[in-house]
């Protein structure tokens, strides 16, 4: 059978038809709100629809034929170039695959961000992809209202976080003014140019000065008058080079008792590398300063005793048994003879072999006991190639530390009797 021929009426029927069927579909497509585009499969732009022309800020006239990411998806948000080859919607054009994005930029005309959800839908013709349908939606308005809600709860959580910081610190300051106070100390501040102003309660319940008395240098009043001038001098050349004060002085307090303290101070330094102020604590050190000089003075005494005991006294290390003194009456007894810092068989070679010397101070040391001897013949060497047999009482006296460990012996010894030379 043949088929029925087309007449000119017919063709042009049908021609009119599909006119009206696309301008229908534009007209259609251009009444909703959200935007429409259509492009080929070179990404360039068919169909824009009034809606999209409208928030991207162009004519349709300025889109039609125009590469679509080149023109309004060539960036991300940030501002950071957008490669064409990580678009969704090319790759909807590409490779065929449908697309959902939401929270996406494109970019007006004006170079502003428009924030938009899309679906990317490619148009096949067969197998073969000739483009794609692309619409969106501006979602500005809900991303700004997001945006706003983020940060007004980023706003609530700094406050909640500043506000426990302030709790934070002022329970920080109290507890250090709490244990500032335990402590005996007494904190102070000073200008940038080094004077006190302003209230100082650490140094008024320190010296009982009034404000106005410790204004400007007033402080130096309640100092000792032999520390006061000196201590002026150095402060003043700590605030000159910018240097942490450390000073020792006598400060009369304000039971007017003159105690000795130790001074600290700092300067606080702001942003820009000035000073805001110096800030300083006084600690009473009279208790253990007067302990040292009470300790320096017993160890001067009992060195003098011990210089000048008539008994030969010498100490040695262990277990070196190095000579670590010895006094005047033990390097008489020797005769001169030097033996600090030296071994006790260095010192007497011609005792190595004397069981009562190496060994039993060994045994000393090792057993924390101590040993004594009484009218002990020792053959001493004269210094001119002889012997002399000597007699001592001697005692050899275990040093412990608090632990119990034996750290010295102590050699106390006496002559007791003289005989004759005896050839080496």
């Amino acid at each position: 059978m043949t088929a029925p021929s087309t007449s000119p009426d017919d063709r042009a029927n049908e021609a009119a038809a599909l006119r009206l069927l696309s301008e229908r579909s534009d007209q259609i497509l251009n009444a909703i709100d959200d935007g429409v585009y259509c492009l080929d499969a070179s990404g360039n732009t068919t169909f824009v629809n009034e809606a999209a022309a409208r928030v991207l800020g162009y004519s349709a006239r300025e889109l039609l034929g125009r590469p679509q990411h080149e023109v309004m998806h060539h960036h991300y948000a940030d501002g950071t170039p957008f490669p064409r080859e990580a678009c969704p919607i090319y790759l909807a054009v590409t490779e065929g695959i449908q697309q959902r994005v939401g929270g996406d930029v494109f970019w007006t005309k004006s170079g502003e961000r428009l924030w938009v959800d899309y679906t990317a839908i490619p148009i096949k013709e067969g197998r073969r992809i000739v483009g794609a349908v692309i619409t969106f939606r501006d979602v500005s308005l809900q991303q700004r209202a997001e945006e706003q809600a983020e940060s007004l709860e980023n706003e609530r959580v700094a406050r909640a976080e500043a506000d426990a910081s302030r709790v934070a610190l002022a329970r920080s300051e109290e507890r250090y003014r709490a244990l500032v106070e335990a402590s005996g100390q007494f904190i102070w501040t000073n200008s940038p140019d080094g004077r006190m102003e302003g209230e100082q309660p650490g140094w008024a319940a320190l010296t009982g000065q009034s404000r106005e008395e410790y204004q400007g240098f007033g402080w130096a009043a309640a100092v000792h008058p032999d520390d006061a001038q000196p201590t002026i001098d150095a402060w003043k050349s700590a605030v000159g080079e910018r240097r942490m004060f450390v000073f020792e002085h006598r400060v009369r307090r304000a039971d007017g008792r003159y105690c000795i303290f130790s001074v600290r101070a700092v300067p606080v330094l702001d942003a820009d590398g000035s000073i805001r102020e110096w800030v300083g604590v006084h600690t009473d050190v009279t208790e253990p300063r007067e302990a040292l000089a009470a300790a320096e003075h017993a160890r001067s005494e009992l060195a003098r005793v011990f210089e000048q005991a008539p008994a030969a006294i010498a100490t040695i290390a262990v277990p070196s048994l190095v000579f670590r003194s010895a006094n005047a009456a033990y390097r008489q007894m020797l005769d001169g003879r030097d033996v600090i810092g030296k071994t006790v068989t260095d010192a007497f070679p011609e005792l190595r072999e004397q069981p009562f010397f190496v060994d039993m101070l060994r045994e000393v040391a090792r057993t924390a006991t101590p040993y004594v001897g009484n009218n002990v013949p020792v053959q001493v060497d004269r210094g001119d190639g002889t012997r002399e047999a000597r007699y001592f009482d001697f005692v050899y006296q275990p040093l412990s530390e608090p632990n119990g460990a034996v750290t010295g012996i102590m050699l106390h010894a006496v002559e007791a009797q003289r005989v004759g030379a005896a050839p080496s």
